[in-house]
């Protein structure tokens, strides 16, 4: 209650804005926190993706620098992710989701 917040699928092409590429763009300006989500159907390439997803966020960043203040969270999402995956991927600092967290609560 009382929050804004937005979400959007953000990609754009090479020659825009150096080949930024992510899933999932998550506002909530009320907190000041910008989620940045890869989603994937494989969960083994997740975990190959985490650096270089990093330089997507980072080239968003420096496009849209009103956000460099604001917490940025990560969240990587797959179908399914196995436990020894998904503990990897929260070792990095990362939230994690499959379709089973999504629809839990549903």
């Amino acid at each position: 209650p009382g929050s804004s917040s937005r979400s959007c699928s953000w990609g754009r092409s090479a020659t825009q804005c150096g080949h930024t590429e992510i899933d999932l763009v998550a506002l909530n300006g009320t907190d000041q926190i910008i989620r940045f989500g890869s989603c994937k159907r494989s969960p083994e390439k997740l975990v190959s993706d985490i650096t270089v997803f990093d330089g997507h966020i980072e080239r968003f960043l420096k496009q849209f620098p009103e956000y460099t203040t604001w917490r940025v969270e990560r969240v990587s999402l797959a179908p399914d992710i196995p436990e020894n995956i998904r503990q990897h991927i929260t070792s990095q600092g990362r939230m994690v989701q499959d379709l089973h967290d999504l629809t839990l609560r549903l």
